[in-house]
């Protein structure tokens, strides 16, 4: 039964509950909201225009600065244009058009740490970034064009779990079922060597975020950044990987001691192994390793933030289209990640609350499958 049939049968059991006629005419009410755009929420999910706070809400369901015309008509594509962001962050990263380039595969225990991500390097010409989520894995690829330099998306791929991994059984089967969906990828895969830039869950990494004095010597910096870092360390380094990142720009001439601004990213090593060692049971190598919040980051400033003219951007401004700062706020499967982004900041959380939860209150309280329920709640009516 769909929701609508649900909520006809509770008002038909107990029709003198106040609260079931109220559910019912407001499920009507919003049922009846059909002059939507193909691309906008479903109508019970819409979000208002504006926030508590003022500013405007809005769902990011298309890109204005990656070029996507040759896979636009894709249905994986197509059908689930929001859901590829932040594969589409790990792949700019591979491409070396990243804003925050910290990768959590290299080694953290090396004398180079951290003068690494401050040394120039040889862009790669393509890149793959798959994103393992909770109910599926999503693949973009990314190419940049070797006579206007310009980045294009020329392929993509979502290949959904045989089931959610919040209901897999045991440690088994939940890696069972990423490495099948991995198989899947890499067999549809054109046998080239692009750079693989996969990601990690938010919960199972670390952020810390501070300022620093102003050092202009780049080994220097590295070295005091690497001090700072052991005191904001909150578990020994000897079990962790990390990796940071100076998002401060070149001090204005009104403001020459204007200070570092330091993202510092740590996972536990033996979280970080377990992610690598699924990727290599499907015969697969990963080049770099990136926080699922920061990928969405760097694909949200790239997006929003970035522009072929950068005159124009504080020339007839329009804020919703070139803001200052955006709060994005992802919802999937099985958490919840609030990323805020502007061109010299980050800062991101994640919560371990998401689709999944909701899932599960419909299962309890209709007494429905978990499947039925995922149905009912990606299409109510």
């Amino acid at each position: 039964a769909t929701l609508v049939e649900v909520c006809k049968r509770l008002v038909k059991q107990v029709p003198d509950d106040r609260r079931a006629q109220r559910w019912a005419s407001e499920l009507a009410r919003r049922l009846k909201m059909k002059d939507q755009l193909p691309l906008t929420p479903l109508p019970w999910a819409r979000a208002p225009k504006r926030s508590a706070l003022g500013p405007p809400v809005k769902w990011l369901t298309g890109f204005r600065n990656l070029d996507v015309s040759q896979i636009v008509d894709q249905p994986d594509f197509a059908n689930h244009l929001g859901r590829f962001y932040v594969a589409c962050g790990l792949a700019l990263q591979g491409v070396s058009a990243a804003q925050i380039g910290t990768n959590l595969v290299a080694p953290s225990e090396s004398m180079l740490r951290g003068i690494h991500n401050l040394v120039p390097r040889r862009a790669a010409s393509q890149a793959w970034g798959v994103d393992l989520g909770n109910s599926c894995l999503k693949a973009v690829k990314l190419q940049r064009d070797a006579k206007t330099k310009r980045l294009r998306v020329t392929d993509c791929q979502l290949i959904p779990f045989d089931k959610h991994l919040s209901q897999a059984t045991g440690e088994d089967e939940l890696e069972r079922l990423q490495v099948d969906a991995l198989k899947k990828f890499k067999s549809q895969r054109d046998g080239d060597h692009a750079v693989l830039c996969a990601g990690i869950s938010g919960l199972q990494t670390l952020g810390r975020f501070f300022e620093m004095p102003r050092i202009d010597s780049r080994k220097k910096f590295a070295e005091a950044a690497r001090y700072e870092i052991e005191h904001q360390m909150p578990y020994p380094q000897k079990d962790v990987c990390w990796d940071f990142c100076d998002l401060s720009a070149a001090p204005a001439p009104d403001n020459p001691a204007a200070p570092h601004y330091v993202v510092l990213t740590v996972v536990k090593k033996m979280t970080r192994d377990r992610r690598v060692s699924i990727f290599e049971h499907a015969d697969l190598q990963v080049d770099i390793m990136q926080s699922d919040c920061l990928a969405l980051h760097n694909c949200v400033v790239h997006e929003l933030f970035e522009t072929s003219d950068p005159q124009a951007r504080d020339v007839h401004r329009d804020a919703s289209k070139n803001p200052d700062a955006v709060v994005t706020i992802d919802v999937g499967a099985a958490s919840t990640s609030v990323v805020v982004s502007a061109r010299d900041y980050a800062w991101f959380r994640t919560f371990a609350l998401g689709g999944d939860d909701f899932t599960r209150n419909l299962v309890h309280e209709f007494r429905l499958t978990f499947a039925r329920a995922e149905q009912v709640k990606c299409q109510p009516s």
